[in-house]
């Protein structure tokens, strides 16, 4: 009988044992898991912040060209009212 005594504290011991393995277990479980949904929003943070960086970058693009159309339009303009001896005409017709 002492030996099944024995036997039942040694059983319970390993159980208690095991119990508590599962619970190490299960909080790791949910700090991974905790930890796995902050890593996913920094990541959709980043993937926003590039594609609104992409969107910034194409719209200098396209004011970057806008500008330099226009100067070479002002520099036609410019080449336009300036006469042979590089005197600048106001437009005006001379009588």
């Amino acid at each position: 009988m002492q030996e099944q005594v024995a036997a039942i504290k040694t059983l319970s011991t390993a159980l208690d044992a095991v119990k508590e393995m599962s619970m190490n277990i299960s909080a790791a479980a949910g700090e991974q898991s905790s930890n796995t949904k902050q890593v996913s929003r920094a990541v959709e943070n980043v993937n926003g912040l590039t594609q609104a960086a992409a969107g910034s970058a194409e719209e200098l693009s396209t004011s970057t060209r806008e500008l330099s159309d226009m100067a070479q339009g002002l520099q036609r303009l410019d080449r336009r009212f300036k006469t042979a001896d590089g005197a600048v005409s106001t437009g005006v017709a001379r009588t």
